[in-house]
């Protein structure tokens, strides 16, 4: 349906392309190739808090970003990035008048079947590629600018095994190619300062862990009050194969599952870990092969964490032991 897509694209004056909450450099990069490519005016609407390499990215592109968009007095929404509403609460393109479409690469959730037009591949490396692929498909020329945002969301995604990948070099070469001179905005995304809430939420995540290992695996899992990604990719850069954190709500409790991107164990989180959380806890739980989300109806953190090892266990056929 990206044909659809990009029809819809050319014949569209203003465009509102929405990213998730806690906005990585895939979702920004493919926002930003979008709103810079297209003829359309383009908003990015950012519903909640923006992770600092993309937040660099967007600093440096000349683009209109705003946080609580009308989505009413656009021709189109696109939602990039995200499979479900409840990662782009409070906005809401679904309820809105405009035509919603759906760019992208985890397994599909809810927003699948609500949105009126979806380009949705959970084989592909980034969500970057998709919106390459619906870009070429309209005839678009891609600035230098947005080729580089493009080649950004598909290298950091893909942890730059992109540069290397068989189904991902060429992507990743073209993006480069066709980045030209704004190339040299790339590096400076990796290089920035980490804001203070995500220092503290990774030294405690360090400080709080629980050590799991079952032959050459380690599992690490933690308890924090915010920046749950930022923490749970401190635990990876720890030696973690698996990353697990636990983060409790007022009548919730959130989980962020990552794997190493190093590692060699066969281990899908949706399927596997986040979706029967889910369906025993209560709630709704989602993602892509190496990382997920599970939004659970318990407060019992420690009933989640426990249970999340079991299931990881069991979903590779061993069984953990604590270390310390």
């Amino acid at each position: 349906m990206r044909e659809a897509i990009a029809d819809e694209l050319v014949d569209s004056a203003k465009i509102a392309v929405v990213v998730h909450t806690h906005a990585d450099l895939d979702a920004i990069g493919s926002a930003v190739g979008l709103a810079t490519t297209v003829d359309a005016e383009g908003t990015i609407v950012t519903p909640g808090s923006v992770q600092s390499a993309a937040a660099t990215l967007l600093e440096t592109c000349d683009v209109t970003v705003d946080s609580d968009a009308h989505l009413d007095a656009y021709d189109l929404s696109v939602v990039v990035d995200a499979p479900s509403q409840e990662r782009i609460a409070p906005s809401d393109p679904v309820a809105a008048a405009p035509p919603c479409a759906v760019i992208d690469h985890h397994d599909p959730d809810d927003l699948q079947t609500a949105a009126d037009l979806t380009h949705i591949d959970s084989s592909a490396p980034a969500t970057a590629v998709l919106v390459s692929q619906v870009l070429e498909g309209g005839g678009f020329d891609v600035s230098e600018t947005a080729a580089m945002a493009l080649a950004a969301g598909l290298l950091d995604d893909t942890g730059f095994r992109a540069i290397i990948g068989e189904d991902t070099y060429e992507p990743a070469a073209k993006l480069l190619e066709q980045a030209g001179d704004a190339r040299s905005v790339l590096p400076s995304l990796w290089e920035t300062d980490v804001p203070w809430s995500e220092r503290m939420a990774t030294a405690k995540a360090l400080v709080r862990a629980n050590g799991y290992k079952a032959g050459q695996t380690i599992l690490l899992t933690t308890t924090v009050g915010g920046e749950e990604t930022a923490a749970a990719h401190a635990l990876l850069a720890g030696n973690a194969d698996i990353a697990i954190t636990v983060s409790p709500r007022s009548d919730q409790t959130r989980v962020v599952a990552r794997t190493s991107d190093s590692t060699d164990i066969d281990l899908a989180l949706p399927e596997a870990v986040l979706e029967p959380l889910a369906r025993e806890f209560g709630g709704d739980g989602g993602g892509h092969s190496g990382a997920g989300v599970a939004k659970l109806e318990t407060t019992d953190t420690e009933a989640v964490e426990n249970r999340t090892v079991l299931l990881i266990g069991n979903a590779l056929g061993v069984q953990f032991g604590q270390f310390s």
